[in-house]
């Protein structure tokens, strides 16, 4: 599929990937901004996925319930790392895997990681930052996503 526009302006898949442009941008300006992510904001971004899930049911639970496993995943590495892994960070890719799913959460992560990495590797080179400087992760979701949305990359 790659080369082709993913682009799919029909049913469920448009409510989908509005909905999750709209919340990734949010927590974006939420995360650049603040550095933190607002309770209410989250929640509602947990809420509209599960009814996406339930009204348009894409995936099967137990694919929903493995792409959140991913930011399961984070989270743990969160507590682990002592913050060297955002919570937040960890707390939006969960809730990806509502709208997602497990394979294509999985290639978000990794496209966000690829991105970030690009980014974080020029910022050193140039001596913007030192290796131990943090950045907001969340902008790279969504990068990664509106790259997956043009591209058809998935």
């Amino acid at each position: 599929m790659y080369g082709r526009c993913k682009f799919r302006w029909e049913g469920r898949e448009m409510i989908q990937e509005i909905g999750l442009c709209l919340f990734l941008g949010y927590f974006t300006y939420e995360d650049i901004k603040t550095r933190r992510l607002s309770g209410k904001g989250i929640f509602l971004f947990a809420i509209v996925g599960g009814i996406i899930s339930v009204l348009f049911p894409a995936y099967r639970i137990g694919q929903i319930l493995l792409g959140m496993g991913i930011g399961g995943g984070l989270l743990i590495m969160s507590l682990l790392s002592k913050g060297g892994i955002g919570v937040g960070d960890g707390i939006v890719v969960l809730i990806s895997g509502i709208y997602l799913g497990v394979q294509e959460n999985c290639f978000l992560l990794l496209l966000a990681l690829l991105v970030s990495s690009l980014y974080s590797g020029i910022l050193w080179i140039v001596k913007k930052v030192d290796r131990k400087q943090k950045i907001p992760f969340i902008p790279f979701l969504l990068v990664g996503y509106i790259m997956r949305l043009v591209f058809g990359i998935v």
